[in-house]
C-alpha cells in the first residue's frame, strides 16, 4: 500500500468516526430536549433560574451568539434610581443612585466589565439620581451624556457640571428631544420627554424614553409627573408609542406619577419600582400599587428584592427572579 493510499484509508476511518460521534451526540441532545419539555420547557427552565444563571460574566457585555438582544439590570441604590442596559458590546447607564450608593453603581459598572459607557443619561438633577451619575462617569467616562435644558440650585447639580466641562475634549453633552431615536448594540431608545421648556415641577423636565431590542421594551420616565405623562400621552396618542413590556414606575411610586390614564396607554406586562425599604417618602404609595394590581401587573421591588436583572432574548423577556408582588406601600 502507497503512502497516499494509507491516507485515504485514515481517513476514511476519521469520517467514520465521526459520523458516530455526531450521531452520538445527536440521541443525547435528543434525549435531553425530550427531558427538559417533560419537565415544562426550555423557556420556562430559562424563567425560573436564579442568580447562577446570570453570574456569567457573559464577555463583560454580551455578544450575538449568546441569542441575548440586551441585559438591563436595575441596580438597588436603595431610595434613589440606577439602571444599567447592556446590549451588543455598548453600555448605557440611566442615573446612578444618591451619594450613600454611588459605590454601588460603580461596583456593578465594573461587574459587568462595562470599561466605558456610550451613553450616560442624567433623567434630572435630583441628588438620588444624579450623585452615582457622577461616580460613573469619574470611573469609566461616557462618549455621550443626556441630560435635560434646565438648571438647579444645588451643590450635586454644580459638581456634575464641573465633572462634565472637565471631560469636555472626550464627552459630547446633548439635550435630547421628543422623538429622536438613538442606537445601542442591538437595540435603540426613543426620547419621549421632557416635551416643553418649562415645567413648575422641576421632575416634570426628567428624559423619558423607550428602549427596544428583539421584540421586548422597557420604559424609563425617571421622576416625571402627571403633567409630563399628559404630555406624553398626548404626543403619542393613537401611536402605542407608549406601549412597552416592562415600566419603571415613576418618580419610585409616587402617587404624582403614574396614573391610571398613563398606565392604561403604557400596558405593561411587568413593573419595577426602585425605592429603599423603610423610605422617608413612603414610597411606593398605595394608591399607585393598588393601579399596578388593578391592572394585574406582575410587580418587581428593589427594597425588597434587591437588584432587578433580566435579558431580552429571541425566546421572550427572561428574569433573573420571580415577581414579588408585594403591592404593601412603603
Amino acid at each position: 500500500m502507497t503512502l497516499d493510499e494509507l491516507e485515504k484509508e485514515v481517513r476514511k476511518e476519521q469520517q467514520k468516526e465521526s459520523r458516530k460521534q455526531k450521531k452520538t451526540r445527536f440521541a443525547l441532545w435528543l434525549l435531553i430536549g425530550m427531558l427538559l419539555l417533560a419537565s415544562g420547557g426550555l423557556i420556562f427552565l430559562a424563567a425560573k433560574r436564579q442568580d447562577g444563571a446570570f453570574s456569567e460574566a457573559s464577555e463583560s457585555i454580551l455578544s450575538p451568539k449568546d441569542g441575548i438582544w440586551a441585559q438591563v439590570q436595575v441596580i438597588d441604590v436603595g431610595q434613589g434610581s440606577a439602571t444599567l442596559i447592556l446590549s451588543g458590546g455598548e453600555a448605557m447607564l440611566i442615573d446612578g443612585g444618591g451619594a450613600a450608593h454611588s459605590s454601588v453603581t460603580v461596583a456593578a459598572l465594573k461587574k459587568s466589565g462595562v470599561t466605558g459607557l456610550k451613553y450616560l443619561v442624567a433623567t434630572h438633577f435630583d441628588a438620588d439620581h444624579l450623585y452615582g451619575a457622577i461616580g460613573a462617569l469619574e470611573a469609566v467616562g461616557a462618549e455621550k451624556v443626556l441630560l435635560p435644558d434646565y438648571t438647579a440650585d444645588s451643590a450635586v447639580y454644580s459638581s456634575f457640571m464641573r465633572h462634565l466641562e472637565a471631560k469636555a475634549g472626550e464627552t459630547e453633552t446633548i439635550h435630547p428631544k421628543p422623538g429622536e431615536t438613538y442606537r445601542l448594540g442591538f437595540g435603540e431608545f426613543t426620547i419621549l420627554a421632557p416635551c416643553s421648556g418649562r415645567y413648575e415641577a422641576e421632575n416634570d423636565y426628567s428624559i423619558a424614553l423607550r428602549f427596544a431590542a428583539g421584540g421586548s421594551s422597557l420604559l424609563i420616565t425617571g421622576d416625571a409627573e402627571k403633567v409630563s405623562e399628559e404630555e406624553m400621552r398626548a404626543n403619542n396618542r393613537g401611536r402605542r408609542s407608549l406601549a412597552s413590556d416592562i415600566y419603571i414606575v415613576g418618580h419610585h411610586g409616587s402617587a404624582s406619577s403614574s396614573s391610571a390614564a398613563f398606565l392604561k396607554d403604557v400596558s405593561p406586562s411587568y413593573a419595577i419600582i426602585s425605592c429603599g425599604a423603610g423610605n422617608d417618602y413612603g414610597h411606593p404609595k398605595e394608591a399607585v400599587l393598588r393601579r399596578l394590581k388593578l391592572l394585574e401587573i406582575q410587580l418587581y421591588r428593589t427594597d425588597v428584592q434587591g437588584d432587578i436583572l433580566f435579558r431580552f432574548t429571541g425566546e421572550g423577556i427572561v428574569w433573573e427572579k420571580e415577581p414579588c408582588n408585594n403591592y404593601t406601600p412603603g
